[in-house]
């Protein structure tokens, strides 16, 4: 029975690995083709000069933005209105630089002498910028492929903690519906399915939707509940018919 137990949370735990991994697969597919189609050089040769110093940056062109969609990043120089397609924003000011993720902005600007690149160089062209991508593109295309097999990890190993504590949760109201835990696992890692995919599609095309990382465990949590009050009500029936 414990063998039989042991069984069927390896295969939920391998359905749960396989959808988060195919999911991750064909987002980092898509932020890797997406990144190789953007010319960067043209960018930094056609934009507007600018001087980028330990003491701040001088740009007195017109807003811009530049995403980098193999690290989920988009840079944002000037004042900006639009809304950036990825999770994160480093917005570049005159003073600083602040980061920002799902909407949410870093309140004060860090100095760019906390940046782990001056020595011997102290300021920056356009030009400079140029050459410095260059001469460092191996080591940029690994820390990509770094950052997307991380990203994966953590994706699959978030995805197996909440199932596991959205089905801790459920164990009371399971009990009057019979229903065992590696049931309700079982439960979440299927209610987990839609949001997963519904997550990739909006990710593919960019579409924002405000505090949708709530909504997605929000509607995983409504699925189980709702799947045992079903069992409950089944249940209740079925009693009732064999009175």
């Amino acid at each position: 029975m414990e063998n039989g137990s042991h069984r069927v949370f390896g295969n939920l735990f391998f359905y749960l690995l396989c959808i988060v991994l195919i999911s991750s697969l064909i987002l980092s597919f898509s932020s890797f083709q997406k990144t190789s189609k953007l010319d960067y050089e043209a960018l930094l040769t056609e934009m507007e000069p600018f001087t980028l110093t330990q003491q701040g940056l001088a740009y007195d062109g017109e807003p811009l933005i530049v995403p980098i969609p193999v690290f989920d990043t988009t840079i944002m120089i000037g004042d900006v209105k639009q809304r950036a397609k990825t999770d994160y924003v480093i917005m570049l000011q005159a003073d600083g630089f602040k980061f920002g993720k799902s909407g949410l902005m870093s309140p004060n600007a860090t100095p760019y002498s906390s940046l782990p690149i001056w020595g011997q160089q102290k300021s920056y062209k356009n030009e400079d910028v140029l050459h410095l991508l260059q001469d460092n593109e191996s080591q940029l295309r690994q820390l990509a492929f770094f950052y997307q097999y991380v990203k994966a990890f953590l994706q699959v190993l978030i995805s197996a903690v909440l199932v596991f504590v959205i089905a801790l949760v459920s164990i009371p109201f399971g009990r009057g519906a019979g229903v065992r835990y590696q049931q309700l696992w079982m439960f979440a890692s299927y209610g987990l399915t839609l949001p997963l995919a519904i997550k990739t599609i909006l990710k593919l095309t960019g579409f924002f939707i405000p505090y949708f990382t709530m909504i997605y465990w929000f509607s995983v949590i409504i699925f189980v509940f709702l799947t045992i009050n079903t069992l409950k009500r089944n249940e209740i029936k079925a009693n009732f018919h064999k009175k």
